[in-house]
């Protein structure tokens, strides 16, 4: 559930206006200092701030200070003497920077915003322990009062149970409560219900009415769920202009799904769209550098397919790699090379461990395909799994797979490449990344030619008992 603080300061604010409205209003324009004109009607207000109920029907707390003076004059009117000013200690208002100790205080005296905030800790472990009992208890208490984030709270607990026995049903009733008084989030959730048939009749339309709310309401959740409505013509009439905006409003609140379809909206010219190359790669990047393997994926994609005229293995290997490591199967196989079918119980328990992502087992089928022991010699599948072992910190793979690229075994050679991987390997002691970097230091090959560099790591290299070492190391000191 996504309660931001600025939320909970607001409710803080709007549940402890202490002056009921007098009588029913009419909707009026109100004016900013700044000039900003609103149409909204009159709810209460206290000593900062006026309630306000928008065409919408969503509640904002406006300061009095942001109103010209005709508005705050028409507000001094609307106020009746008040026979004792002090509001009632149950719902005195609390710091914004509340602590638990105040919360609690709060709480124990009838303050609802603060049963909400304690609940909320209960339910988070926060400063207290966790205790799901105890939070739907404190949630109940305030919900009981009118609260709509506690309404909302409730809702999902008992729709999903957590903390209290799943009721569909039971849930759905609270999260209408939470709705109905304009909690963005139980407008979210109440029309996901409606959707799902979830203790409620199912009804796209009631589904699609309560998700427009929300969205309006800038939940970023919602909006994409808005723009599927549109795009499907479930609740709505279809409408692929109207889809596509919603999802840029969701996508630009950083919400990674919606990245990743407003970047399919451009692939191509299917839904009225113009396809836009740029656009793609760019929301789909935004998506992908999230974490959303479905992004990494198309990425690869784009990049293998040389979509928009971007071709680059390199570029499409990276994100494949990124979406298999998340258990992405399409990714997987694009990265994975098909392992012969074996009947060696040896070679079957490698592979299978090897694909589970076993370091070690990695590393040993390599050194087999290197070898042609036990299965068909392969240079370039040698390297995979050596590169794959490397990758997770495997000090031999390390060395191994430089040694591949320096020699160009199941690559194209790339000293730079070599020099990047012996790196790793030789701070941590491996003879042979430490003789083979000493080579590269003496010749000036992938790295900055460094004699004293190259003397060094060759006497380490010496020292552990490296044949070709002692070699080199005497060529240098002839030099």
């Amino acid at each position: 559930m996504r309660t931001p603080l600025f939320l909970f300061v607001l409710n803080l604010i709007l549940l402890v206006l202490v002056q009921p409205a007098l009588a029913q209003h009419q909707p009026r324009q109100w004016t900013s200092t700044q000039g900003k004109k609103i149409t909204a009607t009159y709810v209460q207000q206290n000593a900062t701030h006026v309630q306000l109920k928008m065409p919408a029907g969503n509640l904002v707390a406006v300061p009095l200070t942001q109103l010209i003076p005709a508005d705050q004059t028409y507000l001094k009117s609307l106020v009746a003497p008040a026979a004792n000013p002090t509001p009632p200690a149950a719902n005195a208002a609390l710091p914004t920077n509340v602590t638990l100790a105040q919360i609690q205080k709060g709480a124990a005296s009838g303050n609802a915003v603060a049963q909400f905030l304690l609940g909320e800790r209960y339910l988070q472990g926060n400063e207290v322990e966790q205790d799901a009992a105890k939070a739907i208890s404190w949630f109940q208490k305030a919900a009981a009062q009118g609260n709509a984030k506690a309404q909302t709270a409730l809702g999902m607990a008992y729709t999903f149970g957590v903390g209290a026995t799943q009721s569909a049903k039971r849930g759905s009733l609270w999260l209408e409560k939470g709705a109905t008084a304009g909690d963005a989030q139980a407008q979210y959730l109440y029309g996901g219900l409606f959707a799902s048939g979830m203790g409620v009749a199912q009804s796209y339309e009631k589904a699609f009415a309560w998700c427009q709310k929300a969205a309006l309401q800038n939940v970023a959740e919602a909006q994409f769920s808005l723009s599927n409505y549109y795009l499907t013509g479930k609740g709505v009439k279809q409408d692929y202009a109207t889809a596509e905006k919603w999802c840029r409003k969701a996508a630009e609140q950083g919400l990674p799904i919606a990245e990743y379809q407003l970047g399919g909206y451009y692939v191509d010219d299917g839904k009225g769209i113009p396809a836009n190359p740029d656009e793609a790669y760019k929301w789909c990047t935004k998506a992908a550098e999230q974490g959303f393997s479905e992004a990494q994926f198309r990425l690869g994609l784009f990049y293998t397919e040389g979509f928009g005229g971007k071709k680059d293995e390199a570029e499409a290997t990276k994100w494949f790699e990124k979406a298999a490591e998340q258990g992405h199967a399409a990714a997987q196989a694009k990265i994975t090379p098909v392992e012969a079918p074996s009947t060696d119980p040896q070679i079957v328990a490698l592979q299978k461990a090897a694909l589970a992502g076993n370091a070690s087992a990695q590393f040993s089928l390599a050194l087999r395909y290197d070898r042609g022991r036990g299965v068909e010699k392969s240079p370039k599948r040698a390297l995979h799994w050596a590169e794959k072992a490397a990758n997770q910190d495997h000090v031999s793979a390390q060395s191994f797979t430089g040694f591949c690229y320096l020699q160009g075994n199941g690559v194209t050679k790339d000293t730079t490449k070599a020099a990047e991987w012996l790196q790793k390997a030789a701070p941590k002691g491996d003879t042979n990344a430490l003789y083979l970097l000493g080579f590269l230091h003496l010749n000036g090959d992938g790295v900055e030619q460094d004699h004293a560099k190259a003397k060094e790591l060759l006497q380490k290299a010496v020292d552990k008992g490296h044949p070709g070492a002692q070699e080199l190391l005497r060529k240098l000191g002839s030099q």
